[in-house]
């Protein structure tokens, strides 16, 4: 209970100041505004020359979909089906976008995903797919709590 305490302290604190962090416990990431930007700056010096449609996986997936179409000027689809269309079958024009491969079974589940360009926030460390472009790894029983998800 003490611990509990003391992150929720630290995160009103944090919250008081403006200032996020990402702060790690036994099993569970907090991962900041922060350390979404900075991990953005990160993914956008890649530039994608052939990525014409940007497809986010709800919910996890849209935030960072939306703020790279937004960014990188390429058209967002609101759906896998519609973003499929919109690249003529060219699995290579399409940027696929989660928050996190946890199992690998959403992406999985996607038809020809594993020809398209695929990038998370973090990759965990069993997952059955690995994405093109991850910028971190947790353990497979971390959960990561991010920024939209919490109040």
């Amino acid at each position: 209970m003490a611990s509990v305490l003391l992150i929720l302290s630290q995160r009103l604190k944090a919250a008081n100041n403006i200032s996020y962090y990402m702060k790690i416990t036994k099993t569970k990431i907090y991962y900041s505004w922060n350390d979404y930007k900075k991990d953005v700056k990160q993914i956008v010096k890649l530039k994608f020359p052939k990525t014409k449609i940007i497809y986010g996986i709800p919910k996890g997936g849209l935030p960072l979909a939306v703020t790279l179409s937004n960014i990188l000027s390429i058209p967002l689809a609101l759906t896998y089906e519609e973003a499929i269309e919109k690249v003529n079958g060219d699995m290579s024009k399409l940027l696929i976008c989660d928050d996190v491969s946890d199992s690998g079974n959403t992406l999985l589940k996607l038809k020809d995903a594993n020809k398209a360009i695929t990038i998370t926030l973090f990759k965990k460390d069993n997952t059955k797919f690995v994405p093109d472009i991850f910028l971190r790894t947790c353990k497979q029983s971390c959960w990561i709590l991010f920024p939209w998800e919490v109040i």
